[in-house]
Formats: structure tokens, sequence, C-alpha cells
């Protein structure tokens, strides 16, 4: 009873509706490839039209494009990292059953480690980096076609603007909302649990509310691209 009450707060799959760990791996292993093989066939792509002089804007966007997917490979290492851990605890303990506490009270205290809450605040930093350089390769790729089609820039330096600054007040407010820093993994759990950005619902909406705003505000420059082609 002790282990199962202890795991209430446990944010493992395995203690809450959802994949199983094994399954979890599985999606996020094709989460890591996945992109690679894009970008490879991406790279080959631009291989092919090696001759065509490329803009300025183009270059920037290859800039913000694999600064994103070394962040998003690195996000995606430390969480297979962090999801084999736990499953190789499990397939010890089962079989080789503990005699004293029960295994999910064992496993409980290993991935509530502080190096494994460090690896969940880091993971939290690289997703925060992923959604705004991804944003970034965005707007990069809208500046090249607003300036191959003429179009005033008034619009996207706004759009810009409102993206940048949305993006550092999102991870100011998620990557040290909990004060000192340390505490989101040298503390217990349960404080842990009460101080992390992830349980935090205004920190989650206010996480919602920038996304929304950014991503219409790209979404209207598509809009003006297409009414542009029409005129």
């Amino acid at each position: 009873m002790e282990g199962s009450k202890e795991l209430s707060g446990y944010p493992s799959t395995t203690a809450m509706a959802g994949p199983s760990p094994e399954a979890y791996l599985a999606m996020l292993i094709l989460a890591l490839t996945l992109p690679l093989a894009l970008a490879i066939a991406r790279n080959h792509i631009k291989q092919q039209s090696r001759s065509i002089n490329r803009p300025r804007s183009a270059l920037v966007t290859d800039y913000f494009f694999y600064a994103a997917l070394a962040t998003h490979t690195t996000l995606c290492g430390m969480l297979i990292y962090r999801t084999s851990t736990e499953i190789k605890l499990r397939n010890f303990l089962r079989h080789n059953p503990p005699s004293g506490e029960s295994p999910e009270t064992i496993i409980f205290h290993k991935m509530t480690e502080p190096k494994m809450l460090l690896i969940l605040w880091l993971s939290g930093c690289c997703y925060y980096s992923v959604v705004c350089l991804v944003k970034g390769a965005f707007l990069a790729f809208y500046w090249g076609l607003y300036d191959h089609a003429g179009i005033s820039f008034r619009w996207i330096k706004v759009t810009i603007v409102l993206t940048v600054g949305f993006a550092v007040l999102a991870m100011a407010f998620g990557i040290g909302w909990c004060r000192p820093i340390s505490r989101n993994w040298s503390s217990d759990y349960d404080d842990y649990v009460k101080c992390t950005s992830v349980n935090s619902l205004a920190v989650r909406c206010m996480g919602t509310i920038t996304n929304v705003i950014t991503d219409t505000a790209s979404e209207l420059k598509v809009l003006e691209l297409y009414n542009f082609s029409f005129q």
C-alpha cells in the first residue's frame, strides 16, 4: 500500500492512463528517426539544386531548421535514456523480486532521483527551444517569399517582434518558474510536483495563448501571400 500511495503522483506512464514504457519508447524512437530522415531527404534535394543561387533568407531558414533538429534530437535522446532506464529496471525487478520494498516503490525512487528530474527539466528546456526555433525557421521562410514577391515587410516585421517577444516570455516562465532553478531537480518529489512549471496552470495557459497568437500571426502571412498571388 505504501508503494502504491507514493506512486499516485509519479509521472511514469505505468502509473497513469496512457502508453506503456515500451510503447512510449517506440514513439520516442519514431519521433527521433522521422525528422532525421526528412532532414536527409531535404539535404539531398538541396544538393540536386546546388547551382541555384539561394537568397540569404534561405540560409537563415537552414540555420533555424538544423538548430531545431539538433535540439529535438537531444530532447528525444534524453527521454529515450530515461525511459530505457525504467524499462531495464522493471525487467530486472521482474526476474529478481526484491525482498523488502515493492518493485513499484523501487522504480519510483529511481525515477525521482535528482539525475532523472534534471533530465525532465532539461527536456522541458529543449522543448521550449524547439518551438521557438521552428517558429524562427517559418518566419525566415516567409521573409524570403515576401522578398521574392515584392510585398511590404511591415506586417511580417510585426509578426517577428510578436513571436520573439512571446517566445522569450514563454521560455523565461517555463524554464525559470521554479526558483532557484536547482529546485527543479534537487528537491524531493513532492516539492518538485508543486514547483515545476509543467504542473502550473498559469504557465500552461500562457504557453497556449502565446502559441495561438504567434501561430495565427504566421498563418496570416500565408493568406496574405495567397491573396497577393491572385492580384
